[in-house]
């Protein structure tokens, strides 16, 4: 597996032509050369909601094993609860099952007790979430799977987040709910504008460097290092708009502007960025994921998270999971009307309670999207020291990498708080 060509993946995504099946047809067209594991490759769209996880739409493939096609159907006649648990409560995974999953996890042995005589022994799978209820799952079997490297898993993640966000755009232009509010030309010049663009020269000049910065990651250079690509080429414009061509009659081509931020429901004081922060928050993602999916910086996207911890009544992150599903109350007072906010929140997790009280400080912090150096500063310690403890961390919680870490603390909270309910 490899992610040479994640830009054109990306590109592909953004297509608004052509009806949802021909969409992930050429998303597998995209993808094939990196991730044809050589059983090929399947994809699906899913509604997620505390009800549960629902295929929304038949799977499309590419050059799909016959073999792999059989005993997918008897995967998918009783598939275990805990693999739509996995799904429902993450906004990207990507990897194996083995490594997402572990060896033990009720999902790895169910797949490989029915894959027993196939052949087949695991494989890649990428599911992301849109923010709004809905996903998509991409997968590609195969026979024989050595772990994925953690730094192109990563690229992958990045990519992911696109594909979701691509998929919110279809559904929101389906149902009319997301109009072009700018056109600009592949230079970042404003060709017409509406809304906010009109009357606002600074949000204009973001807007510009924003068309700029993809443009970059689109050029023959650049879309060579897709880690760099994808640093200039974020999810979202200011937290609000999708980036995506448009051409004209003509043959000239435009940047069309689309409204595009995810819409969660509301929670008491909180503004439209730190709701949508919060549901990044509790289905696992960190600071830095929440920055990329939303196209801010890192200190925006902290302040948000932090903004709906402190009006949530929380410490930190972990303080947040599980409020996604808390229950609005209106209570009559006197005859004065009250909306209350009832919840559960995780306290210390089965998973951190195994760590050194030193480790689960820096697990905190970890959490919180805090790197090496500020995890150092914060504690007093080296951050040779730090790197040291992450190490022994990582080891205790099955891992390779910080962003495994910060799901698998994360997702053992939220279980933790079911389990209390």
């Amino acid at each position: 597996m490899t992610a040479q060509r994640t830009v054109d993946a990306v590109e592909a995504a953004y297509r608004l032509d052509g009806d949802h099946d021909a969409w992930l047809a050429g998303l597998l067209e995209a993808v094939h050369r990196d991730l044809d594991l050589g059983a090929g490759l399947y994809a699906f769209s899913a509604r997620v909601g505390a009800a549960g996880f629902a295929p929304d739409s038949p799977f499309t493939s590419r050059q799909l094993d016959p073999g792999f096609l059989a005993l997918l159907a008897e995967l998918n006649r009783d598939p275990p609860k805990e693999l739509l648990d996995e799904l429902a409560k993450s906004l990207v995974r990507v990897g194996g099952l083995e490594q997402i999953l572990g060896a033990a996890h009720p999902v790895t042995r169910h797949f490989r007790a029915t894959a027993r005589n196939s052949g087949f022994t695991d494989g890649f799978t990428l599911f992301a979430q849109d923010g709004e209820g809905a996903g998509l799952c991409l997968s590609a079997p195969a026979r024989a799977v050595d772990p994925f490297r953690p730094a192109t898993l990563g690229i992958w993640r990045r990519a992911g987040l696109h594909f979701a966000a691509a998929l919110r755009l279809r559904r929101k232009l389906a149902a009319g709910a997301a109009r072009c509010e700018a056109l600009v030309t592949p230079g970042g010049a404003l060709a017409d504008a509406d809304g906010p663009f009109k009357d606002d020269a600074g949000l204009r000049g973001r807007l510009r460097t924003a068309v700029q910065r993809v443009e970059q990651a689109r050029s023959r250079s650049v879309r060579r290092d897709p880690h760099r690509a994808l640093e200039l080429w974020q999810g979202l414009v200011e937290g609000r708009w999708s980036l995506v061509d448009r051409w004209e009659s003509d043959g000239r081509r435009y940047v069309a502007v689309h409204a595009n931020a995810p819409e969660r429901r509301d929670f008491r004081s909180l503004t439209g960025p730190e709701r949508t922060a919060l549901h990044y928050v509790v289905l696992g993602a960190s600071n830095k994921e929440i920055a990329f999916a939303l196209g801010v910086p890192m200190g925006t996207a902290a302040t948000w998270v932090r903004g709906a911890t402190r009006k949530l009544g929380g410490r930190n992150r972990r303080d947040l999971i599980g409020i996604d599903q808390a229950e609005a109350l209106q209570l009559e007072l006197q005859g004065d009307a009250l909306g209350v906010l009832r919840s559960l929140s995780a306290t210390d997790s089965n998973l951190v309670a195994r760590l050194t009280p030193g480790e689960r400080a820096v697990v905190d912090l970890l959490v919180q999207g805090a790197t090496n150096a500020q995890i150092a500063k914060a504690r007093g310690r080296s951050v040779k020291t730090v790197a040291n403890q992450l190490s022994s961390i990582f080891t205790k919680l099955g891992v390779e990498s910080r962003t495994g870490a910060v799901v698998k603390v994360l997702d053992d909270a939220a279980a933790t708080a079911r389990a209390r309910r």
